[in-house]
């Protein structure tokens, strides 16, 4: 393995080149030397606590969507929440990635509490909505969770390609379970429901873990919630929170209908 060391002047003349070719990136740069020297304004040791030791109470698990950022929705700082995202916020046990995360969490950071928090006009759950029986209606939505944006996640997308199929079949195989009390709904609380439904589900899934089971056992205490936030409002809405794998999905989703 070669590693190249760049010189100060080929630093110097590589930084002036991104600030001509490519501004929307040197945007980033920038707000970040303002961010960085407006935190030191405001405490001159904020990094260098940062940098000695995270001590987060919380993990967070959510979607990718770029539109729910964890710290910021919830007013937190750097370092005090420890944050895994992925599409339609999925904690899958054949997912490496997510368990490591869950073990890491559990076992070395000793957090508290474990937030599983899906979002209403979710594409993973468009997506899979789109390619059932519901997919003229969900086309014709005006739903008003929903965004022309997260409608076309499915319909842009190459059907030939399974790989977001194959990430999102838990999702189907929730709307499927479930098809006796979601398919006589109308599209928009369908879709409503079935983003309801996954993220209880998902928090099931990390009390099922390993590692959230393995710390039970050790007397560790760890509360796991589930939530999910409004994009139109801005605001979270709790959904559950529960610390066995006793959780009753279905009744869990009549209480969320209510």
């Amino acid at each position: 393995m070669t590693i190249f060391f760049i010189s100060g002047q080929k630093a110097k003349a590589r930084k002036e080149k991104i600030r001509t070719n490519m501004p929307e990136i040197q945007k980033l740069i920038d707000n970040n030397a303002r961010w960085s020297d407006e935190k030191l304004r405001q405490d001159p040791e904020f990094f260098h606590r940062l940098s000695d030791k995270q001590t987060p109470e919380y993990l967070w698990i959510g979607c990718s969507d770029s539109r729910v950022p964890a710290n910021q929705i919830t007013g937190l700082l750097p370092g005090e929440i420890f944050v895994h995202r992925n599409i339609a916020n999925l904690v899958m046990h054949s997912d490496h990635n997510c368990q490591s995360v869950l073990q890491y969490a559990i076992e070395e950071l000793q957090i508290k509490h474990i937030i599983v928090c899906g979002h209403y006009g979710c594409g993973g759950v468009a997506r899979v909505l789109s390619s059932t029986s519901h997919k003229s209606t969900c086309c014709e939505s005006s739903h008003h969770h929903s965004s022309p944006e997260t409608l076309e996640l499915e319909s842009s997308s190459d059907k030939n390609d399974d790989l977001m199929n194959n990430w999102l079949h838990e999702v189907k195989e929730l709307d499927e379970q479930y098809a006796s009390i979601l398919s006589d709904l109308p599209f928009d609380e369908h879709f409503d429901r079935l983003c309801e439904l996954n993220a209880l589900h998902q928090a099931k899934n990390v009390v099922q873990s390993s590692a959230f089971k393995r710390a039970r056992k050790k007397g560790q205490s760890i509360q796991v919630h589930s939530w999910i936030y409004d994009l139109n409002t801005g605001k979270i809405k709790v959904l559950d929170r529960f610390y066995s794998n006793s959780l009753d999905t279905s009744s869990a989703l009549t209480q969320t209908s209510e």
